[in-house]
């Protein structure tokens, strides 16, 4: 195990040095969603921090890039992406239109969206879902056949548009929508929430800055793990959550085994 790593960790110095030589700044855009991205202010002038942010610029490093991050819209960032505007673009869902016109990293982040409501529960399919114009929950819902009622600029619209009853449902991050509860914790009472999925975001790289670098994504993948830490590691309460769901599928599927699993000498009916 300790030569291995010692392997890893000679190659990435290696590779290192080897893209050296070329100084040019290579530039990713990614969008406005604390904790995660967000801007700062510095001695130097305003940067982008974050989680996922750190990871980036971390990995690009060890890999042997000059990186500048920028926060723009997420519409103009996938406009950007798609058309070899922009070198790359994170944190991105993957998605099958993505795969077609851009490389995407391992796993850069991981979010935990939730359907945030005010009373019940509705429906999504009879719902008023509200997301931030194009995010990657916006994008998700597409891909399940469902399309929002309100795209919003910005992911602070939505807690004020459920309690209005402008919409029914929200779909957003729970720890970006945490951070916005604690600047506006009156307008967040009575909004409650239900887990809906892990989403593992990646970081997409368009086809050019591959062809010009085809070593490149291997370097930045082999580097994320030392980079990323305990980010996407699970809480002891998700771990129970996670074991509970688990544990309810094994049950169901061993009833269904034994519904239909025929008794000695009887052929079943198809």
């Amino acid at each position: 195990m300790q030569i291995r790593s010692l392997t890893i960790g000679l190659f990435l110095a290696v590779a290192a040095a080897q893209a050296a030589a070329d100084h040019r700044v290579y530039t990713l855009y990614t969008f406005h969603s604390p904790p995660y991205q967000y801007a700062n202010e510095t001695p130097n002038g305003p940067e982008v921090a974050g989680e996922t942010a750190d990871t980036i610029r971390c990995a690009m490093e060890q890999a042997g890039a000059h990186t500048q991050i920028r926060l723009v819209p997420q519409n103009r960032a996938l406009y950007s992406l798609k058309r070899n505007l922009v070198d790359g673009y994170f944190a991105v869902d993957r998605s099958p239109e993505l795969d077609q016109s851009a490389w995407a990293s391992h796993p850069v982040a991981l979010e935990k969206w939730h359907w945030f409501y005010t009373g019940e529960q509705p429906i999504p399919e009879n719902a008023r879902i509200g997301v931030v114009g194009g995010s990657n929950e916006e994008l998700w819902l597409r891909q399940q056949g469902l399309e929002a009622f309100v795209a919003v600029g910005s992911a602070s619209q939505l807690p004020a548009l459920l309690k209005r009853k402008r919409i029914d449902l929200a779909l957003l991050d729970e720890r970006v929508m945490s951070g916005l509860r604690e600047k506006q914790p009156e307008l967040h009472q009575g909004i409650q929430h239900t887990f809906l999925r892990y989403a593992p975001l990646h970081l997409y790289l368009n086809p050019q800055f591959v062809t010009r670098h085809p070593d490149f994504m291997n370097r930045f993948n082999l580097s994320l793990p030392a980079c990323m830490g305990t980010q996407t590691q699970l809480s002891g309460e998700e771990h129970q959550q996670v074991t509970r769901i688990a544990g309810e599928l094994a049950r169901s599927l061993a009833g269904e085994v034994v519904k239909w699993t025929p008794k000695f000498g009887q052929v079943p009916k198809l």
